[in-house]
């Protein structure tokens, strides 16, 4: 399966042409809607709070490459003793090189200023283009200035306000373009 969890760091700078699914707070079940979205060249990027290694061997099945970092409900009591190595190998951020700039994701439970959330996080990324980070279970797309904040909502079925949610980054010739993905809650 196509998963370096452990890696922090990714170079995907020389693909002019890119799809990036991105999501986060499965919480154990990723919706089926968003896993359609899916395709064999896409890169899937995991903002955490996985909870189950059964998640990320579901996306790696379809992705070219799955991204994952550790969330706050990241650990061995959710996952189970069967999945502990994967776990421990989830980093707490990664850095991925993209054509056209660089992206950071964390899963963003250790920003304790929630008056000032993209304020902390464009400081502490100031480097990058993006900053893609969960946590909060709410979908948000902020473009008005670098780095963008893209936060994916809930992709499983909690707290999911409304429907589970991802995004999907498209590069084409180091252009960026953001599309959210809503779907109903059945």
């Amino acid at each position: 399966m196509n998963r370096n969890i452990k890696a922090d760091y990714h170079d995907f700078s020389e693909n002019q042409d890119l799809t990036i699914i991105i999501l986060s707070d499965t919480h154990g079940v990723i919706d089926s809607k968003i896993l359609e979205l899916v395709e064999p060249e896409s890169l899937v990027l995991h903002a955490g709070d996985v909870m189950s290694g059964e998640v990320l061997d579901q996306l790696a099945l379809k992705a070219k490459k799955v991204i994952a970092v550790k969330g706050n409900n990241d650990t061995e009591y959710h996952w189970g003793r069967s999945f502990r190595g994967e776990l421990n190998e989830l980093p707490d951020v990664v850095h991925i090189e993209l054509h056209g700039g660089r992206l950071s994701m964390e899963h963003g439970h250790r920003v304790l200023d929630l008056s000032n959330y993209h304020g902390i996080l464009r400081e502490k990324y100031w480097d990058s283009k993006a900053v893609v980070y969960g946590h909060t279970h709410i979908e948000t797309l902020d473009v008005r200035e670098t780095p963008w904040m893209i936060n994916p909502g809930a992709s499983g079925k909690t707290r999911t306000h409304g429907g589970p949610s991802c995004m999907q980054l498209s590069i084409s010739a180091g252009e960026w373009t953001v599309q959210r993905h809503k779907f109903k809650t059945r």
